[in-house]
């Protein structure tokens, strides 16, 4: 009964080691000791559209405006960055569970936008990106006229 319950216990610790491992994986976190943890995954982007542009809004905490580069094209965001954390001068780093290094992030359009007139803002960790969408490609509102009718 014994070796059964340690059997037992042992899988159940594997298999949280192993979901442990895939949500790091797949949450951008890196795991203790893993070489993930000298750099920073791609942030998470959330996209909304109104009827002028697009707006995509970054987590991007600890990261200063100077270290980020934001490049657009016509169906295309780029984002990138770097988020640099030190120790104090003479401080000795004991434990080091914040993520730092560099990123990148495409995000792609579903339809194109006005390159030249996009806007970025960092505000409380949060990069808010306007993408105004093209003039020609915005809907258009169309005037129905009434005409005199024939007898």
């Amino acid at each position: 009964m014994t070796m059964l319950l340690k059997a037992m216990l042992n899988s159940q610790l594997a298999a949280r080691e192993m979901d442990r491992l895939f949500d790091s994986m797949f949450s951008g976190q890196a795991v203790e000791g893993s070489p993930a943890r000298s750099r920073l995954i791609a942030p998470a982007v959330n996209v909304t559209e109104d009827a002028d542009a697009y707006h995509a809004e970054a987590e991007l905490p600890g990261v200063l405006a100077e270290h980020l580069e934001i490049d657009a094209t016509v169906d295309q965001v780029t984002i990138r960055g770097s988020r640099v954390i030190e120790a104090p001068e003479g401080a000795r780093v004991l434990r080091r569970e914040r993520a730092a290094g560099t990123f990148e992030r495409t995000i792609g359009l579903p339809a194109p936008i006005d390159a030249d007139r996009v806007e970025a803002r960092l505000s409380d960790g949060v990069l808010t990106i306007t993408l105004p969408k093209r003039a020609e490609d915005r809907p258009r509102r169309v005037e129905v006229r009434s005409l005199p009718q024939s007898s």
